[in-house]
């Protein structure tokens, strides 16, 4: 009976620890793109109007889509990562968050 115990009360430490590691999803991984492009775009433009801060927006999207840091996001970038990425105010700043 002891045994049983000591392998349920293992076998509970085992899932608690891997759920401190939760990764993101799909929506927290766009959120993570949407702030990257957002900030690399004023930084970048930071007089430029509104059409063209979107459009220029849209393309940074692509761009980060396509790079390491953000390609297998949703099963590499964990909760506490995304979180610091959201707090980001530069994009280096943001990509060290993910590293």
């Amino acid at each position: 009976m002891k045994f049983r115990r000591g392998r349920v009360i293992g076998l509970l430490l085992v899932l608690s620890a891997s759920g401190c590691k939760q990764k993101v999803s799909q929506k927290q991984c766009d959120e993570l793109i949407d702030r990257y492009a957002d900030l690399v775009v004023t930084q970048r433009l930071p007089d430029a109007g509104a059409a063209e801060l979107e459009t220029e927006r849209g393309h940074e999207r692509g761009v980060a889509r396509a790079e390491d840091a953000f390609k297998n996001c949703a099963s590499t970038v964990q909760a506490a990562e995304h979180a610091c990425g959201m707090k980001a105010t530069s994009p280096e700043a943001l990509l060290k968050c993910l590293d």
